[in-house]
């Protein structure tokens, strides 16, 4: 009788202990998932500064053959299960950048979902100020961010105003 109750306790921790693994296991592999993703975000929303919230010519000096832009202000991006570059149709996950423009600010939302079920991962907004410099002239694109703005200690004039990186 001593040895069937020890057998059975056995048994009880023993199950209880794979399922505390099992779940350690999946909590694993959600977080590399989730790391991932705002890794890659995170990537997309300085792409989206840097490009000064221009997808159009984000897309023509990246890859283009793996993304594709379905409509004027969005683009999307592919990935495998590895979170590696893909086209879409062997794609696990699908990151989108959609820009929106109200009067000066420009706004970007990108989020990273599971292609399959359209499970939302991560998400990420974006906001950047489009400043104006002397004489209400909008800087040039190419120009750098220390040209277009007025050095420490000058005086705005003509109009301008100063203004930082958000």
């Amino acid at each position: 009788m001593e040895m069937i109750i020890a057998v059975l306790v056995f048994s009880i921790c023993s199950a209880v202990c794979v399922q505390i693994f099992a779940k350690a296991y999946i909590t694993s592999e959600n977080t590399q998932i989730l790391n991932s993703s705002v890794t890659a975000c995170s990537s997309a929303a300085e792409l989206f500064y840097g490009f000064r919230g221009d997808l159009s010519k984000l897309q023509r000096e990246i890859d283009v053959q793996r993304t594709s832009e379905a409509e004027p202000g969005k683009l999307s991006f592919y990935y495998d299960k590895d979170f590696a570059r893909t086209g879409a149709g062997d794609a696990i996950y699908c990151m989108t950048m959609e820009t929106n423009r109200i009067d000066d600010l420009m706004e970007c939302r990108i989020c990273m979902r599971r292609k399959s079920d359209n499970w939302l991962i991560y998400s990420l907004n974006c906001t950047m100020y489009l400043r104006e410099t002397h004489g209400g002239k909008a800087a040039p694109e190419d120009q750098p961010l220390d040209e277009a703005l007025p050095g420490p200690g000058a005086e705005p004039s003509d109009g301008a105003q100063m203004g930082g990186v958000l």
